[in-house]
């Protein structure tokens, strides 16, 4: 998932400043923000991390990632295709 995160954050970016070094920038600190929640959770929040709340946070992203499929990019896919009539 990481390859289309980065194109959906570089390339509005890229055609609205035409800079790619400006898009590359941006799009690196987009990147970088979930290594350090990463770091930050595991330093200030050692033992209140459990195995449950990662599977919980993980089947939480899961819904919210079917949600989005399913409800706006794969609408969108349809309309655009000409396959809505």
């Amino acid at each position: 998932h990481n390859i289309p995160e980065g194109v959906a954050v570089a390339l509005p970016i890229y055609f609205a400043t035409k800079s790619r070094w400006e898009a590359l920038k941006i799009t690196t600190l987009s990147g970088l923000a979930e290594p350090v929640a990463v770091i930050f959770a595991a330093v200030f929040f050692p033992s209140s991390i459990s195995q449950n709340l990662v599977d919980e946070m993980l089947a939480g992203v899961a819904g919210i990632m079917a949600f989005l499929v399913f409800c706006e990019l794969l609408p969108l896919a349809v309309k655009h295709a000409g396959w809505d009539q």
